[in-house]
């Protein structure tokens, strides 16, 4: 079923009924693929996209742990200073925050 990650993320958790749980490879799923977009929003510099997609991308972070709070977060630690950089590039339009982009 290769539609579900790509609803999941245009619709957000939980799913069809509230008593469901995503798998974690479900939501691991849409957070890889948010992240693509988001790099693709800051190369095309597309701010507005960047923004929603870097929203999209806490909010799954978010519904990972809190469905998921015994998974160790240490790699989601580490993308706190990347994201931050993130954050603050993109209301200044700039591509200086993202990683392997800063040739603006």
């Amino acid at each position: 079923m290769m539609v579900m990650p790509i609803a999941l993320a245009q619709q957000g958790f939980p799913g069809p009924s509230e008593s469901y749980i995503p798998r974690l490879t479900e939501i691991m799923n849409v957070i890889q693929s948010q992240h693509m977009k988001l790099w693709l929003a800051g190369s095309a510099r597309n701010w507005d996209l960047a923004a929603f997609e870097l929203k999209q991308l806490t909010d799954s972070q978010d519904e990972a742990a809190k469905f998921y709070p015994g998974v160790p977060s240490t790699e989601i630690v580490k993308l706190a200073e990347p994201m931050k950089s993130i954050s603050d590039a993109i209301p200044r339009r700039t591509s200086r925050g993202f990683p392997r982009l800063s040739s603006a």
